[in-house]
């Protein structure tokens, strides 16, 4: 039986793109999810400034997940660990 998320096309219609400035925003909102920050070692919100810092330096490392024109989630590899939401 398959699963309602994969039904009605909708991994046929998440795309994968590189990261650029436009996602940063998006993938900070991502990681500031309660829910996400759990599977980090220090849990704090990241700040827009501190995002910025980061993904200047590490921002060519990460790909989004977009469906339709909606960032659902981010992959990158920084520092050889693999950071995923």
């Amino acid at each position: 039986m398959e699963h309602k998320l994969m039904s009605g096309n909708f991994c046929d219609q998440v795309r994968f793109e590189p990261n650029s400035w436009i996602h940063w925003d998006a993938i900070r909102a991502l990681r500031n999810l309660e829910e996400v920050q759990n599977g980090f070692l220090t849990e704090a919100s990241i700040t827009w400034e501190e995002q910025n810092d980061y993904m200047t330096k590490h921002g060519k490392n990460f790909f989004v997940a977009m469906y339709n024109t909606h960032v659902i989630g981010y992959v990158g590899v920084v520092e050889d660990d693999i950071r995923f939401c």
